[in-house]
């Protein structure tokens, strides 16, 4: 079973209520969740949040919003590795193999994108698959991955010299973030094995910024 996972906290550091923003008239967050019922190969969609809007919104469309996500698990510095095995101990599903990891702030990815990152996943047999584009002068080298042999790697200080002049390629949010139950439940999310799903620079805008939100809504009117 391959479900589709959308972490939506109500807080924000710069955009406030960002995730139920309005964009184009919708909130944020349902770019995300229509994308995940456009998917063809996601068996089921689930949203932790600890957003009571965000919960309606969820049900509306028909997908599962089961609890409220605790006030603990909802900040700016909790670990994404801690809300996805949250999520596992609540057994919603049986049977999962491979979790989709949907970030709310990147509404130009779309139900194809999902499909075509699954079907990759299982051609190439990793441990984790991530979502990436390239960019320059990048500010988060934490963001920065190295490609070698088809496997991916961070970006370490010690090793890798950064030109601020290179494009690298980076993880755009992730917009997409697939792994393997088993790898969560060990206490990880990212393997041994890490392979890259390459997205176009339009398509990868994670928004931080209302500068991000200004360009998404340039692109969606076209």
């Amino acid at each position: 079973m391959i479900i589709g996972l959308v972490p939506a906290r109500s807080g924000s550091k710069r955009i406030r209520n960002k995730n139920i923003f309005k964009l184009n008239g919708k909130p944020l967050v349902q770019y995300t969740l229509e994308a995940a019922k456009n998917s063809k190969l996601l068996d089921d969609i689930v949203v932790t949040t600890d957003s009571k809007k965000i919960i309606k919104l969820s049900k509306d469309l028909n997908i599962k919003a089961p609890f409220v996500r605790p006030k603990k698990l909802s900040g700016d510095k909790v670990n994404m590795l801690e809300v996805i095995k949250h999520v596992i101990k609540k057994k919603i599903f049986k049977k999962v193999k491979l979790i989709v990891l949907l970030q709310p702030t990147s509404p130009l990815r779309t139900g194809k994108d999902i499909d075509s990152a699954i079907k990759l996943f299982y051609k190439k047999k990793p441990d984790t698959l991530v979502s990436v584009t390239t960019k320059k002068n990048v500010r988060e080298k934490s963001k920065i991955m190295i490609e070698k042999n088809g496997y991916l790697s961070f970006f370490n200080n010690k090793i890798d010299f950064y030109n601020k002049n290179k494009e690298y390629i980076i993880r755009n949010g992730p917009a997409i973030l697939i792994m393997k139950k088993n790898l969560v439940i060990k206490g990880k999310i990212y393997g041994n094995k890490i392979i890259p799903y390459k997205m176009k620079k339009k398509v990868s805008i994670d928004i931080n910024y209302l500068s991000d939100l200004r360009l998404v809504k340039k692109y969606l009117r076209k």
